[in-house]
């Protein structure tokens, strides 16, 4: 079913009714477009939610406006948590710190992610950035976080295309297999090591 997509991320009532209303007959255009205003506001509220996390960590109020090295270095945590996969509200500032520096050694798309994220803060407070005060309140942060929300799908595809032409290198027969050493010889080499899930140092 189209809902499963939405599964865990909102309430129960309203999954119901989704479930009700589409049965099995699929997605009219009208069902199509509820699902997507539904979708877009759950996307908006996790943006929130994890923007209002990392605040409430480094112990800045919403209300505060913060400096260009700050935005960054909070960009920087919500995206490796996203590619860690863990809950910021659990997090320590010295976890995190940590976090942050091991997360390039983890994960070899990380610079480029970093560049995409900047980009997108330049643009949307190229405003704020040729005025005196560099500050960003956080209306803008979050208006930050939505648009890489959108646009970072169209990040990691590239580098799942990429991922995706190594390992059919690696199979010249077309079988869908690759040896073990063939696999783990990059990493032998000196070079990125395919890993199956990353987990942040303890």
């Amino acid at each position: 079913s189209p809902v499963g997509v939405l599964k865990d991320q909102m309430p129960a009532y309203l999954q119901t009714l989704f479930e009700k209303r589409l049965g099995a007959k699929g997605l009219s255009l009208h069902d199509l477009a509820a699902m997507a205003a539904t979708m877009e506001h759950l996307v908006h509220k996790e943006v929130i939610s994890k923007l209002g996390d990392v605040y409430a960590l480094y112990k800045i109020l919403p209300t505060q406006l913060v400096n260009d090295i700050q935005a960054d270095n909070m960009f920087d945590l919500i995206m490796a948590t996203r590619i860690y996969g863990d809950d910021i509200k659990k997090l320590t500032q010295r976890r995190a710190a940590k976090i942050l520096r091991e997360i390039s050694r983890d994960y070899v798309g990380w610079h480029s992610t970093q560049k995409f994220v900047r980009r997108v803060k330049a643009n949307l407070t190229m405003d704020v950035q040729n005025a005196t005060s560099a500050n960003i309140d956080f209306a803008t942060m979050t208006k930050i976080s939505e648009v890489v929300g959108e646009e970072f799908g169209n990040v990691q595809s590239f580098e799942c295309e990429d991922l995706k032409s190594t390992l059919m290198k690696m199979d010249p027969r077309g079988s869908g297999r690759v040896k073990l050493g063939d696999f783990y010889q990059p990493g032998l080499d000196g070079n990125w090591q395919f890993q199956e899930k990353p987990e942040y140092p303890q």
